[in-house]
């Protein structure tokens, strides 16, 4: 995946006129709570010759829209980081559906996601985010009509966006004006044709669906490689379109895009479980993972950080922290020993931690004393 995004190579040519940024905020189930640590930095810190980055589009798409939601409506990135801090994973994405599924409707419901999540805990204001002047695609896949629909802010409705990440079987169907919609990571998990069409020539993505190409037994494993095959799919076509449009331009011929456009990634490959996460300290984690791993790929790039100081605070152990700079510290800690089938839990687990906290992650960011001792 993203071969050919370095210097040089076919995803990453020389640009016609200004860049223009587009902000790609793809799937990923709660695995997208690293993506949220990334936003902190990308909108609020990180700075490209002294000036704070610029985004003159975003899209996205499954558990995407969340943090596109955020951002239509105005918040910072630690505005959106810290509301997935806060985020309980039993409220955002494991209540029970008991009467539906006994109607064979989903396991799952979306009621507290609604209630606790998106209303109490975000804060999300649909008269804001309709006013949004911000240029903005949400994705969603429309079951009557058997396509993937495509809608500005102006257009999005709590229901909309709950049906944006309503994954079959595991959540029920939305129906909006008599219309069943449900999770679009089947048609797609990254729109990237939509950035384009809105005139960005620089795709920014934060892609967190796991490439690492290994097959596990057991119906919930076997679900979410389903959907990774999808995602990754879709996704490597979306790129080989693109790659083959930019070489078209360089060679002077007709090209299947208007203008040369150049992917930049942040690809990893997060700890958690897509859907069964249980405890808000691990979403906290993948968000400060997120946090670490963009300062670093911000300063490989020639970007600067700038990080203020954040507050002490107490934690949920009744520990104050204090933290020298905003958020650096926590780390992921494999939930189960032994192995788990259903995907990037158990011992995956620890495979991709190894690979996500490099030694650099591991120096201590946290300074923690007892509250007795202030």
């Amino acid at each position: 995946m993203f071969e050919g995004t370095h210097a040089g190579g076919p995803l990453a040519p020389e640009l016609d006129g200004p860049r223009k940024r587009a902000l790609i905020l793809a799937g990923g189930g709660l695995k997208v709570a690293f993506q949220a640590g990334v936003l902190q930095v990308w909108l609020d810190e990180a700075r490209d010759s002294g000036k704070r980055l610029e985004f003159m589009h975003a899209d996205g798409a499954s558990g995407g829209v969340f943090q596109l939601a955020m951002w239509c409506q105005g918040m910072s990135g630690h505005r959106i980081a810290e509301n997935w801090r806060r985020t309980s994973p039993v409220h955002a994405a494991l209540e029970l559906n008991c009467r539906g599924w006994l109607r064979g409707e989903s396991l799952l419901a979306m009621h507290k996601l609604r209630t606790r999540v998106l209303r109490d805990t975000w804060g999300l204001d649909w008269r804001r985010i309709h006013a949004s002047t911000a240029s903005a695609t949400f994705n969603v896949f429309d079951v009557s009509g058997q396509r993937l629909v495509t809608l500005p802010p102006a257009q999005m409705s709590e229901d909309l966006l709950v049906a944006a990440t309503s994954l079959p079987g595991w959540y029920p169907s939305v129906t909006v004006r008599g219309r069943t919609y449900i999770d679009g990571v089947f048609a797609t998990d990254a729109n990237l044709e939509a950035a384009i069409a809105a005139g960005a020539n620089e795709l920014w993505v934060i892609w967190t669906v796991s490439t690492a190409g290994r097959w596990r037994n057991g119906p919930v494993a076997e679900y979410f490689q389903v959907i990774e095959a999808c995602a990754n799919g879709a996704l490597q076509r979306s790129l080989d379109r693109i790659a083959h449009s930019n070489r078209a331009h360089a060679q002077g011929r007709p090209a299947q895009y208007p203008h040369p456009v150049r992917i930049v990634p942040l690809v990893q490959e997060v700890p958690v479980h897509y859907l069964l996460v249980f405890t808000r300290r691990r979403l906290k984690a993948a968000v400060d993972l997120g946090v670490r791993r963009a300062r670093q790929w911000c300063r490989q790039r020639g970007l600067d950080v700038c990080v203020e100081p954040g507050p002490a605070t107490v934690n949920d152990t009744g520990r104050v922290v204090e933290r020298g700079s905003m958020y650096q510290g926590e780390r992921l800690r494999t939930p189960h020993s032994g192995h788990v089938p259903v995907g990037s839990g158990g011992r995956a687990d620890r495979d991709e931690q190894s690979q996500a906290l490099g030694s650099r992650d591991r120096k201590p960011g946290l300074r923690v004393r007892s509250v007795a001792a202030r």
